[in-house]
């Protein structure tokens, strides 16, 4: 048998997690049963996201609904600037539970900075940071703490 590092999800660069079931009856019973395990389509229409080479493009006025999936998740998104100036980024929570994070990349993909710290799960984070015109330029929105849930992402100019 191949090793499991070798089963690759069709929208995520990470391995197909195994998983093991074991039933047994109570005691010395026994008996017929059925079971039914059905996939949760976790995953946003955004995705494969998970690389700043496989961003996302949005627009400056877009409304990004997405999540953060898992401990493991990252999404990144790319957009282009039609003036120079300021572009705000929102992150609204649509989760008890995600604390979200937010990094900055220039054109040519390196890091130009972070959004404030949030600390609080379930709390909205704000950044804005100044652009030029006629660039591409990425944000990444991950998750603090190991936290996972749903956003809606906005940017503004």
């Amino acid at each position: 048998m191949p090793p499991a590092n070798r089963f690759r999800s069709p929208w995520r660069r990470r391995p197909i997690p195994r998983f093991f079931l074991q039933l047994a009856g109570y005691g010395d019973t026994a008996g017929l049963y059925v079971l039914k395990v059905t996939p949760r389509k976790a995953f946003d229409q955004y995705e494969p996201n998970d690389e700043i080479y496989n961003s996302r493009p949005i627009r400056i006025g877009a409304i990004v609904d997405a999540n953060i999936m898992d401990k493991g998740d990252t999404d990144y998104y790319s957009f282009e600037t039609e003036r120079a100036g300021k572009v705000r980024v929102s992150i609204e929570n649509r989760s008890a539970t995600l604390i979200p994070a937010l990094s900055t990349f220039t054109p040519d993909q390196r890091s130009s900075g972070f959004g404030p710290d949030v600390r609080t799960p379930g709390a909205n984070l704000e950044h804005s940071f100044n652009v030029q015109a006629n660039q591409k330029y990425y944000i990444q929105v991950w998750s603090q703490a190991n936290t996972a849930g749903e956003y809606t992402l906005k940017l503004r100019q």
